[in-house]
């Protein structure tokens, strides 16, 4: 049985080209190594987004806040797959899914092409214990004054995603309605 570091993800170049394949530990360990991981973004009827605190497990943000749902896109899979594949895994549900946007995140330690997603559920949700240690639903103005205020950390991801998304989130969201 392989290890979550032994999982296999397509390698892409700077247009989001498939040009090889990597494990999840050489992914996250060479930055010259870009994959493809999916973000999504579910918002209840009072505006606010779900947000999950990462698990003490997990390689990468441990017992950071981040967006609703995140994940890895596996190799054959599309980015639509993995959004609605870790939606479920970690929150239990599904829900009708729509896409914001793609974005190259660049750090120090890798290099992702993520696809922002967007949806809309109340809850309640059911949390992947091995991933997530808990949600809440709470606005993004006050997700981020908690953590400037520091009583929270929040995942860098899921503030330069929402630095990218988030106008566009609040107006795609209110046309929805």
């Amino acid at each position: 049985m392989l290890g979550l570091q032994d999982e296999i993800f397509a390698v892409v170049d700077e247009n989001d080209q498939i040009i090889g394949q990597a494990t999840r530990q050489d992914c996250h360990s060479d930055r010259n190594l870009i994959h493809r991981s999916v973000h999504i973004i579910i918002t209840n009827s009072a505006e606010e987004i779900f947000f999950q605190k990462r698990s003490l497990t997990k390689d990468v943000s441990p017992g950071q806040w981040t967006l609703s749902a995140t994940g890895h896109v596996d190799l054959g899979e599309t980015y639509e797959q993995a959004a609605e594949r870790e939606l479920f895994e970690e929150l239990g549900i599904k829900t009708s899914l729509r896409t914001l946007g793609s974005f190259l995140l660049d750090y120090s330690r890798e290099q992702e092409f993520t696809r922002v997603f967007t949806g809309h559920h109340e809850g309640p949700f059911t949390l992947l214990e091995t991933e997530i240690s808990e949600g809440r639903f709470l606005a993004w103005e006050k997700m981020l004054a908690l953590h400037h205020a520091g009583e929270l950390k929040l995942a860098r991801p899921a503030i330069d995603i929402m630095a990218l998304a988030k106008d566009d989130l609040y107006v795609r969201h209110t046309k929805d309605r």
